[in-house]
C-alpha cells in the first residue's frame, strides 16, 4: 500500500531490506481482508511495472538459501513492515 509521500519507481525493483539481520512482515491485502501474511522475510525486492507492484522476492529466516516470490496482482494491496 502506498503510504502519502512515498514515491516508488514506474519500472524497475526496490530493494527494501536493510539487513539481512532485520525481517520484515508482508502482508497482502483483498477487498480490505489479509489474505497473504509472511512473517520473517529479508532481502526483499520488490518489483514494478507501470508503477504499480507486480512481485515481492524474498528469503525466509527458516529457509535462508531458497529464494521464494510472490506476484502480485492489481487486485492486491501490499505491504512490508519492520516486525
Amino acid at each position: 500500500m502506498a503510504q502519502a509521500g512515498e514515491h516508488y519507481p514506474v519500472h524497475g525493483s526496490q530493494h527494501v531490506s536493510d539487513s539481512d539481520f532485520n525481517s520484515q512482515v508482508i502482508s497482502c491485502f483483498q477487498g480490505g481482508v489479509e489474505i497473504i501474511h509472511v512473517d520473517g522475510a529479508r532481502n526483499i525486492t520488490m518489483s514494478y511495472v507501470d508503477g504499480e507492484l507486480r512481485q515481492l522476492s524474498y528469503y525466509t529466516m527458516e529457509r535462508p538459501l531458497e529464494q521464494r516470490s510472490l506476484a502480485v496482482p492489481p487486485s492486491l494491496a501490499c505491504r512490508v513492515a519492520r516486525q
